[in-house]
């Protein structure tokens, strides 16, 4: 359930880039758009770096049970 609710926020993060990338390059956006764009962009960057957070804890998890399971090499 966490990897689709991952995915579907790295989707509508994906999505909103291309839009503020539009509104940013649109020399006949308003202010308001510009605004909007920039206030849903860091939504998505906030969501999108506790998706990477979240992630990079669960592989540190992982690389430690595995370590805690394998024994050291023998010299």
């Amino acid at each position: 359930m966490a990897d689709t609710m991952e995915a579907s926020q790295i989707e509508v993060a994906k999505a909103m880039l291309a839009s503020a990338q539009s509104a940013l390059t649109d020399p006949l956006s308003t202010r308001a758009e510009i605004e909007y764009a920039g206030i849903r962009l860091v939504e998505c960057l906030t969501e999108v770096v506790r998706v990477a957070e979240s992630r990079g804890q669960r592989l540190t998890k992982v690389d430690s049970d595995a370590s805690e399971e394998t024994p050291p090499p023998e010299e």
